[in-house]
């Protein structure tokens, strides 16, 4: 693997756990800026400063954009270390590039609310990273996603720290 590929893997997992701590703490104690600026842009506190309401949808939303990111860069992890990942040699190779392709594509046409979009070459499969992650795709084309889908956001870091290894 190309050091940049799991370099940036790497910050998706800490970008993904930083979220992860914000969202399980359930606080939302921020501070603001006075006032903010980029080049003739302006905002001052007033601008910037959202509700105790607005703020915690922020946090579940860090933490849903964290998972999507991890996603993706698992999946652009695999693309750039195999040629052919889907046709790989090795099982583990193939599923692990299926299924994070599956929900990285999930989340990429519809981020805040992500829907299955199963290729016709993946539907009615059982992609599984033993001990680590399973999809089955059955019945999934189509319906929204749900953590349960794939075994949930710790399911997707064990991925992650895979795929750093492979």
């Amino acid at each position: 693997m190309r050091k940049p590929d799991k370099q940036l893997l790497k910050y998706a997992e800490v970008f993904f756990k930083l979220s992860f701590a914000i969202h399980s703490t359930g606080s939302t104690k921020l501070e603001y800026l006075d006032t903010f600026s980029w080049g003739k842009h302006v905002l001052s506190k007033k601008d910037l400063k959202l509700t105790k309401k607005q703020e915690e949808l922020g946090i579940a939303l860090l933490h849903h954009v964290a998972t999507y990111t991890l996603a993706s860069q698992i999946d652009t992890t695999l693309q750039n270390l195999y040629k052919n990942r889907f046709k790989h040699r090795r099982k583990v190779v193939r599923n692990a590039s299926w299924i994070a392709r599956l929900v990285r594509n999930a989340f990429a046409h519809n981020p805040f609310y992500p829907q299955w979009i199963i290729q016709p070459e993946a539907k009615n499969s059982v992609f599984e990273v033993e001990d680590i992650i399973k999809i089955k795709t059955s019945n999934l084309d189509g319906k929204f996603v749900s953590r349960h889908d794939y075994g949930g956001p710790l399911a997707l870091l064990s991925l992650s720290e895979f795929v750093r290894i492979l």
